[in-house]
């Protein structure tokens, strides 16, 4: 306190600014991105009925805009029920690959690292109980280029002798320099001038660095490594695994035929199992080769394998067919067919699975695990090979998604989720054949996260029956509702977030941008139509040229069934979708013009005829236009144009009056960025408001942690203005 008649200034008092609608709306998204996901995950038995579990996490950083990786270690006690979380530790390096040795003993990494030029550097590092046993520059053995770690060609296995490891990595390239160079190069590289602008093929988005992948072996006792010779130039190797008694590698090739289109999210593309005899250098076909093959998985005694299979061409995710190959008789046998239409929603409606767990078999070696697409929930399900029976594991109507992570000694490790709890572990022992459905599952976690201001449920809907074409006779479809908690008698907005694809789910799981959402105080109603996902293969069928009307009249129909309930605002209405949701969404605001208050799209399909000459998949311009087979050589005529052109929402923009922000990724080859110039320019020559964002180095996903933020914010700002 100053004394009486004191002369020095007083303190300015700092201006108090309350929190704004963008501040608090900040804050919350900051506080739902620290909630991580698994990487992977791994089980070890420690003693008998004691387990340890060894978990890679990934976390949102927003203030370094990046993920970040750490670790965490579980003690699990499976006769008490008990489990304890005994370390986290700090940020790990970035692990491009890793896989366990048969024994569990050791572990094999891909690491890539950055030396002090700033260089990226591979290492191939072998770690034991001891700690690291080997660290391999890959790099300095100069035999191939960067080892690959997408979801689509990659592979670390060891053989059964755990001397030797397999993986596919880009093959080594001769120095290319122009005619011109003069600099002289060492010894031994081959150089090829005048090639240094030669144009590569890839295999699209996300993979625009697979040009000529090759399997590598790298013999651990010598830290040699060894190219697998004898493929064919026109095919591209992945997948690899060891065959009985190492003799070989059993791996997937997929066609170029006759030059390569995108392949992710695509389970399409022409593949075929082989196998590579070590020996002879012989390469022999042990599957179809005019499908799809995918996910080779041996069983514990080495006796066969499983792996998915599937029509080749058409739309780009079919109901799989699950085929075991038996290593002694050289036959397939077809184990689950393909599930056209489910008698109802309890019946198994087929295999949709992106690729089969690395491991899936339980120790009988007989019945195989796998999560799938069941409607609009992601559950586990139980096959047995030999009686070819398949079994419903999960269905509990507290969790909509369950991921399996690792099987081990009779364990099962997964997560599960659901849009109001985040991922947590689980463990449960495999009961004896015939006893799946009872499993009992551990949670590893006492108090996992769970949002109780969100509530959901899934909502069925019946669609307009089609008088003809693929899949007449399917109607139903659902929808996930998810409601913020109400203190008041106002009515919650309502956000319709119809799915990118089509022919994907969103199952009943928890997702970032609904959970902020629905916090903020919006209804959510993510809309799985017809053509979705887990349905049956006919539902998937039923949407191929009706693209642009039987899917906008599901999405519509969906909102205005939940509208006449009540529970929401009816004059409050927007949508969002990005890729075919965007599609979606654009042809919404043109179809039923001033019904929703404000659209936000990311990467949108607004041209399906412009789109063709610029995707990376442009044969998905014609299957779901309903035209002819797509074929390579053909050059599309004026009225393939126009077929393309009247499915589009481009074809609408007249009649749009609704404002709508775009969001772009500039490096985006499924949708390139000039679909959403194209229709930002529309709209804005028409009047409408309209707002686009352009961001750099992201791609069709938009995933990058600092995009994926303000993207966030700019909708929910958007949202807020407009309604």
């Amino acid at each position: 306190m100053e004394e009486a008649g004191s002369s020095r200034p007083r303190a300015k008092r700092a201006k108090y600014y309350p929190p704004t609608a963008m501040d608090k709306a900040a804050t919350l998204f900051r506080q739902l991105a620290k909630n991580p996901s698994v990487v992977r995950s791994h089980l070890h038995k420690t003693q008998q009925d004691c387990y340890s579990v060894s978990t890679v996490w990934s976390q949102r950083d927003l203030e370094r805009g990046e993920s970040v990786k750490f670790n965490t270690t579980h003690v699990v006690f499976a006769d008490t029920q008990k489990a304890a979380r005994v370390a986290t530790s700090t940020e790990s390096q970035e692990e491009l690959l890793c896989s366990l040795s048969p024994s569990r003993k050791q572990k094999a990494i891909v690491q890539q690292v950055k030396n002090k030029k700033g260089d990226e550097k591979q290492y191939l590092e072998i770690w034991g109980p001891n700690g690291k046993e080997q660290s391999i520059d890959l790099e300095a053995l100069d035999k191939h280029g960067k080892v690959y770690d997408d979801d689509y060609f990659s592979c670390l296995e060891w053989s059964s002798c755990e001397t030797q490891l397999v993986y596919i990595a880009e093959k080594k390239q001769p120095k290319k320099v122009s005619y011109f160079d003069p600099k002289k190069t060492k010894d031994g590289d081959e150089v090829v001038k005048g090639t240094e602008h030669e144009f590569l093929e890839d295999w699209g988005e996300t993979l625009v660095s697979r040009h000529h992948p090759v399997i590598c072996i790298m013999d651990l006792t010598t830290e040699t490594v060894k190219i697998v010779e004898g493929i064919d130039e026109d095919m591209s190797p992945g997948q690899a695994s060891w065959a009985p008694d190492d003799s070989g590698i059993v791996f997937v090739g997929a066609c170029h035929e006759p030059y390569r289109l995108g392949m992710r999210a695509c389970f399409i593309r022409r593949s075929a199992v082989y196998y590579a005899d070590l020996k002879t250098n012989n390469i022999s076909l042990l599957s179809a080769s005019d499908r799809h093959v995918r996910s080779v998985r041996f069983s514990p005694d080495r006796s066969k394998f499983v792996y998915l299979c599937n029509d080749a061409g058409g739309p780009h995710w079919h109901c799989s067919q699950l085929m075991m190959y038996d290593w002694a008789t050289k036959e397939n046998t077809l184990v689950v067919h393909t599930v056209m239409l489910p008698d109802g929603p309890d019946q198994f409606p087929g295999i949709y699975c992106v690729s089969l767990p690395k491991k899936c078999w339980a120790d009988d070696n007989e019945r195989i695990f796998l999560p799938t697409a069941w409607r609009s929930k992601e559950e586990i399900v139980m096959v047995n090979t030999s009686t070819r029976v398949v079994t419903r594991v999960t269905n509990d109507p507290q969790y909509g998604c369950w991921v399996i992570l690792d099987m081990y000694d009779g364990m099962i490790l997964a997560t599960r989720n659901s849009p109001n709890t985040p991922p947590h572990l689980v463990l449960g022992q495999v009961p004896s054949a015939g006893e799946e459905h009872t499993i009992s599952w551990q949670c590893l976690d006492s108090q996992p996260v769970t949002y109780d201001d969100i509530s959901w449920e899934i909502v069925v809907c019946q669609g307009e029956p089609s008088k003809e074409g693929s899949g007449a006779d399917v109607v139903e479809y659902e929808c996930i509702l998810l409601k913020p908690s109400q203190t008041g008698d106002e009515k919650p907005p309502l956000i319709v977030f119809p799915h990118g694809g089509p022919h994907c789910v969103v199952a009943a799981e928890y997702i970032l941008s609904c959970a902020f959402f629905c916090k903020m105080g919006y209804a959510i109603l993510i809309v799985n139509f017809r053509g979705s996902l887990g349905f049956g293969q006919a539902g998937v069928l039923s949407l191929p040229g009706k693209v642009g009307s039987q899917d906008v009249k599901d999405v519509h129909g969906a909102a205005l069934q939940v509208l006449s309930t009540g529970l929401v605002d009816k004059e409050r209405v927007v949508v969002m979708g990005g890729s075919h949701g965007g599609f979606l969404s654009t042809h919404l605001i043109g179809q039923y013009p001033g019904f929703y208050k404000a659209c936000c799209v990311r990467n949108p399909v607004v041209n399906i005829a412009s789109l063709l000459g610029s995707t990376d998949i442009p044969d998905w311009s014609y299957v779901e236009a309903g035209l002819e087979e797509f074929k390579p050589h053909l050059v599309p005529t004026a009225k393939t144009y126009k077929e393309m052109l009247q499915r589009s929402p481009i074809a609408h923009v007249d009649k749009v009056k609704t404002p709508i922000l775009l969001m772009i990724g500039a490096e985006d080859r499924r949708v390139p960025p000039k679909q959403g110039y194209e229709y930002y320019k529309a709209v804005k020559a028409r009047g409408v408001q309209t707002k686009l964002y352009v961001y750099p180095g992201n791609n069709h996903s938009l995933s990058k942690v600092d995009c994926e933020g303000d993207c966030m914010m700019n909708m929910y700002q958007w949202f807020m203005k407009y309604l």
